[in-house]
């Protein structure tokens, strides 16, 4: 039997990951690759803008000062349970992009259940930044959410 070794298994492994439509959808993949549940997590902050920056640092100087949690669970896939293996082996990512703004679509299962994520973005300096972040059939958006 052979096996792969070196530049091969490199192209491999690089074959073997989702492909995203473009640049503002590996932004969004980067929540689902790296860990479902990084959008709540401060070392991912960098990545936001606008109203949902606000709203996750809000959420975080509530904990800080009250111990009071806003936000009780995962934004990515509108859930605080989820089959990461499903998720990973159902993501489409659609991205719709157009003068430093995009709308990228999420779909996947998580249980069986069908998902839809809407991630809004917008570019600064280079870099793609998530604003906002929504399910419309769960009817949720984060710029919505409120938290003191």
């Amino acid at each position: 039997m052979k096996t792969l070794s070196g530049p091969l298994l490199a192209l491999a492994a690089l074959l073997s990951q989702p492909a995203w439509a473009g640049p503002a959808a590996d932004a969004v993949g980067y929540f689902y690759a790296e860990g479902i549940g990084m959008e709540a997590d401060e070392s991912s902050r960098d990545r936001f803008t606008g109203p949902a920056r606000a709203y996750l640092d809000a959420s975080d100087r509530a904990f800080d000062e009250r111990e009071e949690i806003c936000l009780d669970f995962g934004l990515a896939v509108d859930g605080q349970d989820f089959d990461p293996t499903e998720i990973a082996s159902t993501l489409e990512l659609d991205e719709a992009a157009n003068d430093g703004a995009a709308i990228v679509v999420a779909r996947f299962t998580n249980f069986g259940q069908p998902r839809e994520i809407e991630w809004t973005l917008v570019e600064e300096n280079g870099a793609w930044k998530v604003a906002d972040i929504a399910n419309e059939a769960a009817g949720w958006r984060v710029s919505q959410f409120v938290c003191e």
